[in-house]
């Protein structure tokens, strides 16, 4: 036989060869968790929520959100324009109110957002949500 010939067989074990025993099992390692690094503040944090006699910023805070969220230039989100018809459907419905509630603190229903919801409704609903728990807080 050749060299190549050699190579090309396979090394079958004959029956009066001892068959090599299983390895030894592998003890398993134990990994210590690794210390968490500190998050910087400027990443913790949510960003404040602008005060109710700031309506210019929620309305800039919230256009930028609601463009996000349907992947949109801001130039295209406009206060008056139903969500609906920018695009909104139900699960961007469901990140919209997410991150809304999130950055303000406040109850949105999905509904608000997908009947007939506009940046401006959506500032009404934040500005009645603040009122009521101004005056909640005023009773107690």
């Amino acid at each position: 036989m050749t060299r190549t010939q050699k190579e090309d067989q396979v090394r079958v074990p004959t029956p009066t060869e001892p068959i090599s025993a299983a390895p030894a099992p592998v003890k398993p390692r134990t990994v210590e968790p690794t210390p968490k690094a500190p998050v910087p503040a400027a990443v913790k944090a949510e960003p404040a929520p602008p005060t109710r006699t700031d309506e210019g910023a929620l309305l800039e805070e919230l256009t930028a959100t609601v463009a996000s969220v349907l992947k949109l230039p801001t130039s295209r989100v406009k206060p008056t324009t139903p969500l609906k018809r920018m695009g909104l459907d139900s699960l961007m419905a469901v990140e919209l109110r997410a991150r809304i509630e999130r950055t303000h603190q406040t109850d949105i229903p999905v509904t608000l957002l997908l009947k007939g919801g506009t940046l401006n409704k959506i500032i009404d609903h934040i500005g009645s949500n603040s009122r009521d728990a101004d005056t909640e807080g005023a009773e107690l």
